[in-house]
């Protein structure tokens, strides 16, 4: 297993104890075969999409993946061919236990949470030195978001990785009720 599969496979499992961010190079999941049929599959692949992030408009190709302990499809997202971005909705949901930004210490940063349709200013949880960031909604303190990338400046974060634009929820991966 590489080490990149093992990061991401860590991050779905809500396990950061010893998250230190996506390594370099993490290969194209779909090239890699991670979502083959059978017991060594990461998660199953729903389909695929573009996107850009950050304020520097980034393109990417992301892959919508079905993973267990999330209520929401979990986007990775791809450039030249590499995975550079895994992002999930509603972490705090679920049964594993993950790692709540307390464990972390103080942000690095706190920028505008971008989430489904609005703007919540301060409430994105930047952790550039350890590769992640959290969506903490401040009436509850519920993650809403979480975003697993290579380490970096809390600059190139906001450059490169952050959501910018309000974009529609995905849809539950099963029909309510």
């Amino acid at each position: 297993m590489t080490n990149c599969r093992a990061a991401v496979q860590q991050f779905l499992a809500k396990d950061l104890r010893e998250w230190r961010g996506l390594p370099q190079p993490c290969p194209d999941p779909v090239a890699a075969g991670w979502f083959e049929p059978g017991e060594a599959a990461v998660a199953e692949l729903l389909g695929e999409g573009a996107a850009t992030l950050g304020t520097d408009v980034v393109e990417y190709r992301y892959l919508a993946v079905e993973v267990g302990a999330f209520p929401q499809p979990v986007r990775l997202y791809l450039r030249h061919g590499e995975l550079a971005v895994v992002r999930a909705e509603l972490w705090t949901l679920g049964q594993a236990d993950g790692t709540e930004p307390t464990d972390l210490g103080e942000p690095t940063e706190r920028v505008d949470l971008v989430w489904r349709q609005q703007v919540i200013p301060g409430a994105e949880h930047v952790y550039a030195d350890h590769g992640l960031a959290f969506g903490v909604l401040p009436t509850t303190g519920a993650i809403v978001t979480a975003a697993g990338f290579t380490p970096c400046s809390a600059r190139d974060y906001r450059r490169r990785y952050a959501p910018t634009e309000p974009m529609g929820e995905l849809l539950p991966r099963h029909p309510a009720g």
